[in-house]
């Protein structure tokens, strides 16, 4: 073995955007192996890039001779005592000389390699440092540990003895971890599995998200291809986090050919006003789509239920008063219980200057929502509708300070209207917007019981031509006109009208009449020339008057899809 085995290496640094800092302490304590043991501890968020760095470590320290014992976290051991250090010290035990009769026997019951009890107190810890020591005098030894927050207790507690014994062996540890306060899968928070880092000797380096021009940098290396409207849009919804980076544009890429307007940007790059973002969603796929899930399933179903209200619905359901509003009319647990697992849980705060729920990271919002099922999804936007105060809806912008917008296409009229409205808030605001089939689908099922009847489905590269009708309306009822071959009660002022529906020669009896169109009809109407019969829904066979066949009277109808269609005549053509 060399003297200074890792003088230089930074073979990770090319991979590792921004973590230059991560990649030179690594680099340091290996390469003072020989003179000094110490530790590494790595935190961060899912997604940070500290499982690459521990890839890097290993790379470097089996190119230098130097021995690598690992240890992977998972949930499915967390409660297993010992699961942890048995991943570490399994390859050691076949050479246990230095170990007295009692620490053997200890350190194998805790193993599981001899039956009997785990014993208790440090004796284990002492067993494994003594085990380490004898290893390390015939080469220096690299531990890592990743997913450090999964190791259980027992071992946890093993590993904060080492870090606090290694300055005399030739031993680095490394370690992994998620930040501290992060509910684990079992509900209770992390804290002393996770090393208890600030009470430890060796070195603690946070992983924070990339700025922005590292990012930039980062995903056009790994995404040429990617349009720079798309590019925009990956750049906010990944908030610096390297693998919704590298991972994103794959998912975009897969489905694209069937919603090719994820490629375009219809989201305002600017923030609202209050500092809230509008929630834009991609598709994260399964890696992406679980990095949060543990914690958001460990949350109480108020709190979880609460924060996807927050997640879907703007800024408008992330102020803490609308959501205490909600709370009461929605959520069974009191806005008291509900706000405390939310700062809890370490994925959200209630920040009190702004009075408003604020996300941890935005993938964090972005989860949520991947992880809630249909029904969950839809009773989340039943409480905002009817939260939602009484506003003005704007649909389009076709002109902005003398300028004419109209030549532009929809997706940048779309951001500069919401843009221009965003200091305003409710009651004025741009009507809301998505590029997501699902989320689409779900507006649709669930928005008719607030009076909203469907949905308007344009372009977003299409340009604003007046007179000529550029979209498609989605509709739970449907416009078409009808001809008027009768009416019932005083023809001066019906009651009703009875139609003529295109491909159907049965007469139909519209819904009674709006006032409106009566007092319309009365001046519509000629005089009628005979009677009919015909069935009118909830009531049977009705006698009305008919009318002539010239001059031919039309109204527009719009025919409800409900179980029994009813025609309601919206207004004469």
């Amino acid at each position: 073995m060399t003297n200074d085995p890792v003088a230089g290496d930074e073979r990770g640094a090319g991979e590792l955007a921004g973590r230059d800092e991560q990649l030179t302490a690594i680099g340091a304590a290996l390469a003072g192996i020989a003179a000094a043991g110490t530790s590494v501890l790595l935190r961060g968020d899912p997604g940070m890039g500290k499982t690459a760095l521990l890839k890097v470590a290993e790379s470097t320290a089996r190119d230098a001779g130097l021995r690598v014992l690992r240890m992977t976290g998972t949930e499915a051991e967390s409660g297993l005592p010992f699961a942890a250090l048995h991943q570490v010290l399994w390859p050691l035990l076949d050479d246990t000389r230095a170990l007295s009769a009692e620490q053997r026997d200890a350190l194998e019951r805790a193993l599981g390699v001899r039956e009997g009890a785990p014993p208790e107190g440090f004796t284990v810890a002492g067993a494994a440092l003594t085990l380490l020591a004898h290893a390390a005098a015939q080469r220096p030894v690299v531990v890592l540990l990743d997913d450090l927050q999964w190791a259980d207790p027992s071992s946890a507690a093993v590993f904060g003895y080492l870090r606090r014994h290694l300055a005399a062996l030739p031993v680095v540890l490394v370690a992994a971890t998620r930040h501290a306060g992060q509910p684990r899968g079992d509900g209770r928070p992390r804290g002393e599995e996770s090393g208890d880092a600030e009470s430890r000797p060796g070195r603690v380096i946070d992983l924070e998200p990339l700025d922005d021009d590292q990012a930039g940098r980062l995903l056009r290396t790994l995404h040429p291809w990617l349009p720079d409207t798309a590019h925009h849009r990956v750049l906010r919804a990944s908030g610096g986090n390297p693998l919704a980076l590298r991972e994103l544009p794959v998912q975009i890429r897969r489905v694209a050919p069937d919603h090719p307007a994820l490629l375009a940007d219809p989201v305002s790059a600017d923030a609202s006003a209050d500092g809230t973002d509008p929630f834009d969603e991609l598709p994260l796929g399964t890696r992406l789509g679980s990095l949060y899930e543990d914690g958001l399933r460990a949350l109480p179903d108020s709190t979880r239920h609460t924060l996807l209200v927050a997640a879907v619905g703007g800024s408008f359901a992330q102020r803490v008063s609308a959501l205490r509003d909600m709370a009461r009319h929605g959520v069974t647990a009191p806005w008291t219980e509900i706000r405390h697992g939310i700062e809890a849980s370490g994925l959200a705060r209630v920040d009190p200057t702004r009075d408003l729920v604020v996300f941890h990271h935005p993938l964090v919002r972005a989860c949520l929502v991947h992880i809630a099922s249909p029904a969950e999804r839809r009773a989340a936007h039943r409480l905002l509708a009817r939260a939602l105060p009484a506003s003005y809806a704007a649909f389009d912008l076709l002109a902005e300070g003398g300028e004419d917008c109209r030549r532009l296409p929809y997706a940048q009229r779309r951001a500069r209207l919401v843009r221009l409205l965003a200091p305003w808030g409710p009651p004025l605001q741009a009507v809301p917007s998505t590029t997501d089939r699902q989320l689409a689908l779900t507006w649709y099922e669930t928005l008719p019981e607030t009076g909203v009847e469907g949905l308007v489905i344009k372009r977003l590269d299409s340009a604003y031509r007046g007179g000529t009708r550029a979209w498609l309306k989605l509709r739970h009822s449907d416009t078409r006109d009808a001809v008027v071959v009768g009416c019932t009660g005083n023809p001066a002022r019906p009651q009703a009208l009875v139609l003529a529906l295109p491909g159907d020669g049965t007469p139909v009896v519209s819904s009674p009449l709006s006032p409106a169109v009566r007092s319309a009809a009365a001046q519509a109407l000629p005089e009628p020339v005979g009677e009919g019969v015909a069935t009118a829904i909830g009531i049977g066979d009705l006698t009305y008057a008919a009318l002539p066949a010239e001059p031919v009277v039309m109204v527009e109808v719009r025919q409800n899809t409900t179980r029994h269609a009813t025609a309601v005549v919206v207004r004469f053509r």
